[in-house]
């Protein structure tokens, strides 16, 4: 194509000519030389610098301080940290130091003044240290080092020291060497790193002329290169001698000669020789031997006690002749407490043993050699090879009775191998131990035979660690690896398990475990420590620890290893209902600092003690691991103690030593409804032992002050006074005493003991026993006190009981003796041989030899957690003894016996004239009971006989649940049972002695069944009739009378076919169907009443008539229930007795037999039935009298509770009545109500009445109880209650009453404010029959006027007395405001009067009562 240029390309690369190339690479390492060398240049400019720079700063003021702060607090080795001050000079070429201390863990122990050197810093390059002069003013030594553990292995020193000259002026002081001594001492040191080290030491005593110390020494190299020339000696005595331990007193030498051919040691003190070392060496061998005395030296006191007071040594090298180069070697230490010894062969060329070492160390005693609990006898025996550097021990480890963190065993075995590789250590051992114990926590952990397999490794930087770890015990295991990663980071990670609680407790089980991490980030770092562990199925068989941690609670520790103690920041613990923790240090020596808290939510129960709501707590824990010291504090919403609850509880524990050398002090406060309580005590711990001083209690009525001892939970000494009141733990009385008990020697026998406690009318809270007087008053020791007892005991079984015994203890076992006599109820009994009560452990021994009412009672009970033994022997015993409401005698014996889930036994028993404590003795019963228990099942077969007037055969078998572990016989109610019974004849000898008491049935009984089935749902089969028949009871008064009944039981129900009789006052009740006999059966039996006495006692009389069912309720009672209409009723208002006197309570003291307020207390026996029945009179039919009323009421009521406890409810409206106040009449309105009951006290009345008379109308009211009625007057005119009564009583003022109508009018006056008291015109009027009685006129005339109603409108009144002598007076009430009065006197004259007036209404009322006046 024309036109168009070409396209545009890249010149193509020429290639360069070999000499271009060769330039340009000569270029490139000019450039790289060039950049380099001034690169360099000023690396070199700035090293000259930094040293010029640092060495001017280290000259300046600032630059000396620096290095005096780097210095101070260097450690030097075990023996403390270097402290510096006061550093002057040219730190690279010469300088001083005006003061150097050495500290330990007591403080300053060296000290050093003006200490010059003159040194050269170039041969700090080479790693060692040269100075051409050392020397100090004085050298101070003022007292022993503490020494620290040495936990290094040996190895090169950091540094090489080479001193030319040193001098110093040395001060011992009596802390260090027992005497002060002043010396001077010159010398010189060439220490390398490794090889041969040289010293030469020369001191001179500048207090004691001629006392000097010289020592020339190269030690360090080869063991035949060693020499060593040391000359000592101190004529009377010294501070060398006191240094080594020695007495400064005697005169010392020593000497000591180590030249390459013998070595020769000899160290004296007086005339004792304590050291000898003689023995010869060289290329043909060696032969060493010698030994020490550690007695005489304080310094090596502790030897003695730990391997023996002597020790004898020996070594012996010999060339093996068969090799050349080769030496054998043995040597031997023997002590008391030690034996060691080795045989084998070294090879010279490099110091080391291809073939081995055998070596052998063992003692008697490994406990004694470490001065704690480790091991018995203990042998390692192994094979050491290898050199210096580079060598094995391999071998194995015996220990017998070992006692390792509170485990002990037989013996614990296994491999132990040492390794050791140019400064890296390794241990590595598979330890097995047989016949452990398994007492305490541990040692059921770990069990019989457990197992630890670990390896540890020691790196040459000092960092340990855990390679492998695996220990299982029989209830724990322990797993885990460490290592180290390329950073250097140290970690190990395990798992540790409690694989079954069950072995730590009775009821426990489960198990707790979790991972446990361990990190450091590099070898100086804290090791950062966390545990994380959960429970699974835990339970601790504690009821209420189980309630707080739940099944899986967690355990959660995070913590750190730094600066030698445990920082715990923080540990937890959650369960359930619960939760802890604490945080704080754990020192490496033990000190503690830790803070707890705790929350917990109640209610939480500990033996008696109950606790609810939420507890919290918080504390301190400080101190040391040896002697801690905690506070704590916790609150508690409510605390109950027993009877005595408590509120808002605070509780104070403080561990910590008070001024009377207490270990620490308790303090609670608390509310509680019977004010504050408060108790507080200082306590002092010691093993099973613990003491509470300065005690102060005051809770609930108790007040206690003194002092108690407990060892083993058994009280050992005390002082303690108390005094205790109504309240949370006495219901009524007072009891005050003293205990005191003195302990001399921990032992019993030593301890003296007095008792003295008093009681008077003491009943406890919930308790229906009244102590109304108990004396206790011993004297003796724990070992054996001798007591005095008197007692007399009110409640359902009263008993009075006079006599002595003896309380003894030795170790856990207790023992009372009791002698005496008194009366139970009213049968006499006394000690034959005296009663026994043991205890010991689990176990209990209790024997009696009492003779009873003229019988003999022997029984015997022996128990413990496993077995139990019960012997009971009978003759003629009093039954009512034994049972409260039986009488008559029992002969025979009863037995059990068995282990722990097993029980079997037998009774045969003779009854002769038993009956019932309400029965007559005519109807007294003899028979005979017989009873067998085997397997759960118990036999009775019994046969009751009444001179042929009853016989009664009962043969049955009952399933039993019987345990002798605990001991326990009760009726199985859902197995099955079987038997028969059969009854012939009087029924009521039978009636009374099991179902008597406030009901009685007498008549002819035909009756045969048979048993089948569960209590719970039984089978009964037979007949069941009776002729003849008379019920009573006494509670209610009803009666039945001409009973027959006629029926007959079909396995589940019981078919009334006939069932007649009557009140013996004309009314009837008859009736049939069925009634259920299992719970919740269905019942359809029907009475009927006609005009029937359903209630005839003191406070009420009634009939009835009306249809009532018999029903059976889900839980099995019998019921009667229906709707009845009242006949008749009439209700008594009076209580029975009530005489208007004024009653006084006597309480009779020291009533043979107790308290009668027991009856009132006993329980009611018999059957029985409750009670649902409504009762309704709408025509007035139901009467209520007394207590000055007269009431005519309809009622609509309901009868509920039981045929023994009636509990009568409703209400009743005035149909018509009055009320006589005062002797005079008031009629009743028709608004009246009374709300009824069973009980006077709770009748409430709300009555209406009024009364008309000639100058006033008078309404009374009444309100308040039947027992106790309130009454309140007005009138029309309005007048004041006193004229009121005036008017109607006497119809005048009462300024016009004479003294006796004013005495009458004062006692009713007295009587509306509710205030009784004794009316004695009143009473004389009730004596006398009438219904008025008045007194008048003067003292000089008095006249007295009686009268009483003919009719309701009629009265007859006689006057006597006066001027005008006797008079009658007759007033015919017409109407309700008319009356016509005739008078006739004794004098012959009559009169004739009529009395109207005009006709008012009552206030409030709505209509007229045309009735006339009384």
């Amino acid at each position: 194509m024309t036109g168009s240029l070409p396209p545009e390309t890249d010149p193509p690369e020429v290639p360069d000519t070999p000499a271009e190339t060769a330039r340009k690479k000569r270029t490139r390492l000019q450039a790289l030389a060039f950049f380099g060398g001034i690169a360099t240049a000023i690396l070199l400019a700035l090293l000259v610098l930094g040293l010029v720079g640092g060495r001017m700063y280290l000259l300046s003021d600032s630059g000396r301080a620096l290095v005096t702060t780097f210095a101070s607090g260097q450690k030097i080795g075990r023996f403390g940290r270097l402290n510096v001050e006061g550093v002057r000079g040219d730190l690279f070429d010469d300088f001083t130091i005006d003061r150097v201390t050495v500290t330990d863990a007591k403080g300053v122990w060296l000290e050093a003044r003006k200490v010059h050197v003159d040194w050269s810093y170039w041969a700090l390059v080479g790693r060692r240290f040269h100075a051409t002069t050392v020397t100090a003013d004085v050298i101070r030594l003022i007292r022993r080092p503490e020494v620290e553990p040495s936990l290094e292995p040996p190895g090169p020193a950091p540094l090489a020291i080479d001193i030319d000259s040193f001098s110093a002026d040395v001060e011992l002081l009596e802390g260090f060497s027992k005497e002060y001594g002043h010396w001077k001492l010159t010398g010189e040191a060439d220490i390398p790193r490794t090889g041969t080290r040289t010293v030469a030491v020369n001191a001179l005593s500048n207090s004691r002329d001629g006392d000097f110390l010289r020592l020339t020494a190269a030690f360090g190299g080869k063991i035949e290169e060693m020499r060593v020339n040391l000359r000592a000696s101190e004529a009377r005595g010294g501070p060398i001698a006191g240094t080594l331990g020695y007495s400064p007193d005697q005169p010392f030498s020593a000497t000591a000669v180590v030249n390459g051919e013998i070595v020769d040691a000899v160290v004296r003190t007086g005339d004792f020789t304590p050291l000898i070392v003689r023995g010869r060496y060289g290329e043909n061998g060696a032969r060493i031997g010698g030994f020490v005395d550690f007695a005489g030296s304080d310094l090596l006191r502790p030897f003695i006690s730990r391997i023996g007071r002597k020790a004898r040594f020996g070594f012996a090298a010999v060339p093996d002749p068969r090799r050349d180069g080769y030496q054998g070697i043995a040597w031997r230490l023997q002590a008391d407490n030690i034996n060691s010894h080795a045989r084998g062969m070294i090879r010279l060329a490099d110091r080391s043993a291809p073939d081995g070492i055998q070596l052998e160390v063992s003692t008697p005693s490994l406990s004694r050699m470490l001065e704690r609990p480790v091991a018995g006898a203990t042998a390692w025996t192994g094979v050491f090879k290898g050199d210096a550097s580079v060598w094995t021990l391999d071998g194995a480890a015996t220990l017998n009775a070992t006692d390792l963190i509170s485990y002990r065993a037989a013996r614990v075995a296994g491999p132990l191998d040492i390794q050791a590789r140019n400064g890296r250590y390794t241990v590595d051992t598979d330890l097995t131990a047989s016949g452990g114990s398994s007492a305490g926590v541990i040692g059921t952990l770990l069990g019989a035979t457990p197992r630890v397999q670990l390896k540890a490794t020691r790196s040459i930087d000092g960092a340990v660690l855990l390679e492998r770890i695996e220990a299982r015990g029989q209830a724990i295991e322990i797993t885990g690896t460490g290592g180290r990663n390329l950073g250097g980071a140290l970690s190990f990670r395990g798992r540790a398990a409690i694989t079954d609680l069950a072995r730590l407790r009775t009821g426990a089980g489960g198990s707790l475990g979790g991972a446990v991490t361990a990190i450091a980030s590099r070898p100086d770092a804290p090791w950062r420590l966390t545990v994380d562990a959960r429970g699974q199925r835990l339970k601790t068989g504690m009821a209420e620890l189980d309630r707080l941690l739940g099944a899986t609670p967690r355990l959660q520790l995070d913590g750190a290893f730094k600066a030698g103690q445990l920082e715990i920041e923080p540990v937890r613990l959650t369960g359930a209902a619960g939760r802890a923790s604490a945080r704080g240090l754990i020192g490496g020596d033990g000190s503690l600092r830790l803070a707890l808290d705790w929350t917990a939510e109640g209610p939480f129960g500990v033996g008696p003690i109950e606790v609810g709501g939420t507890m919290t707590g918080d504390g301190a824990l400080t101190g040391t691991l040896a002697n801690p010291r905690a506070d704590l504090r916790a609150h508690f919403d409510s605390v109950a103690a027993g009877p005595l609850n408590l509120n808002a509880a605070d509780l104070i524990l403080s561990f910590r030593r008070g001024n009377d050398e207490s270990d620490g002090r308790i303090a609670m406060t608390a509310g509680s409804k019977y004010g504050p309580a408060t108790a507080s005590g200082n306590f002092f711990l010691g093993g099973d032992r613990i003491r509470l001083t300065d005690v102060d209690l005051n809770a609930g009525g108790l007040a206690a002050k003194g002092a108690i001892g407990l060892s083993s939970r058994v009280p050992s000494s005390a002082d303690l006074t108390f005094t205790a009141r109504p309240g949370a733990f006495l219901a009524t009385g007072t009891a005050d005493g003293r205990i005191r008990l003195t302990e001399d020697s921990g032992q019993a026998s030593d301890s003296a003991a007095v008792v003295t406690v008093r009681g008077r009318n003491v009943r406890l809270a919930g308790s229906t026993y009244v102590l109304r007087t108990f004396d206790l008053n011993g004297t003796g020791t724990l070992a054996r006190l001798p007591f005095t007892l008197s007692a007399d005991v009110g409640g359902t079984i009263p008993v009075q009981f006079n006599g002595a015994g003896t309380y003894s203890r030795q170790a856990e076992a207790q023992t009372i003796v009791l002698r005496g006599g008194g009366r139970v109820r009213d049968i006499a009994f006394s000690t034959r041989n005296p009663a026994v009560v043991a205890l010991s452990g689990d176990g209990r021994l209790i024997r009696l030899d009492v003779g009873v009412g003229g019988g003999v009672l022997l029984g015997e009970l022996r128990q413990d957690s496993n077995a139990a033994i019960l012997q009971a022997d009978l003759t003629s015993v009093e039954l009512g003894s034994l049972a409260a409401d039986m009488r008559g005698r029992v002969t025979g014996r009863v037995a059990l016996r068995g282990t722990g889930d097993d029980l079997s036994g037998s009774a045969n028993v003779t009854l002769q004239d038993v009956r019932s404590i309400d029965a007559p003795r005519g109807l007294a019963i003899d028979g005979t009971l017989n009873a067998l228990l085997v397997d759960n099942s118990l036999s009775i077969k019994a046969d009751v006989r009444d001179e042929g007037a009853v016989t009664a055969l009962v043969d049955v078998t009952l399933p039993v649940v019987a345990t002798a572990a605990p001991l326990r016989l009760a009726v199985a109610r859902t197995r099955p049972m079987s038997g028969t019974v059969s009854i012939q004849g009087q029924i009521q000898p039978i009636w009374d002695l099991f179902l008597g008491g406030e009901r009685s049935l007498a008549g002819q009984v035909n009756a045969n069944a048979t048993l089948a089935g569960s209590l719970n749902e039984p089978r009964l089969n037979g007949r069941l009739d009776l002729t003849e028949g008379t019920f009573r009871d006494t509670t209610t008064g009803v009666r039945l009378a001409n009973m027959t009944l006629a029926s007959r039981f079909d396995d589940t129900t019981a078919l009334i076919q006939t069932f007649n009789a009557g009140d013996a006052a004309g009314g009837t009740i008859a009736g049939d169907g069925r009634i259920g006999l299992r719970q919740g059966s269905d019942s359809s039996f029907q009475l009927t009443l006609t005009r029937f006495r359903i209630i005839d006692n003191d406070i009420a009389r009634a009939r009835a008539t009306g249809p009532l069912t018999v029903t059976r309720a889900a839980d099995g009672k019998i019921q009667l229930t229906g709707q009845m209409d009242i006949d008749e009723a009439r209700i008594e208002a009076n209580v029975p007795g009530s005489t208007g006197i004024v009653r006084m309570d006597v309480v009779e003291v020291n009533r043979p037999g107790g308290d009668p307020v027991a009856d009132a207390q006993a329980r009611s026996r018999g059957v029985r039935i409750g009670l649902d029945i409504g009762l309704r009179s709408r025509g007035g039919d139901i009467v209520v009298v007394g207590r000055g009323l007269n009431v005519a009421m309809s009622v609509d009521a309901r009868v509920t509770g039981s045929i023994a406890r009636p509990i009568l409810t409703g209400n009743a409206n005035v149909i018509r009545g009055d009320y006589e106040f005062a002797g005079k009449r008031f009629v009743f309105d028709d608004q009246g109500t009374v709300s009824l009951s069973t009980d006077p006290a709770r009748i409430r009345l709300n009555l209406s009445a009024v009364r008309d008379d000639p100058a006033l109308t008078a309404t009374i009211r009444v309100t308040g109880t039947a027992e106790s009625p309130k009454i309140a007057l007005t009138s029309t005119p309005s007048l004041p209650q006193d004229e009121i009564l005036s008017q109607v009583l006497f119809g005048r003022s009462a300024s016009q009453l004479s003294p006796f109508e004013a005495a009458q009018l004062a006692s009713g006056v007295a009587s509306l404010a509710g205030g009784g008291g004794f009316d004695v015109i009143g009473n004389l009027r009730e004596l006398a029959g009438l219904d008025r009685l008045s007194f008048g006129g003067e003292a000089s005339a008095l006249t007295v006027a009686g009268g009483r109603y003919i009719t309701d409108d009629v009265y007859l009144e006689i006057i006597g007395g006066g001027e005008g002598g006797a008079a009658v007076n007759v007033e015919w009430q017409v109407r309700r405001n008319l009356a016509v009065s005739s008078k006739f006197g004794g004098q012959g004259d009559a009169s004739l009067s009529i009395r109207w007036r005009r006709q008012s209404r009552v206030p409030g009322t709505t209509g007229t009562d045309r009735r006339p006046n009384r």
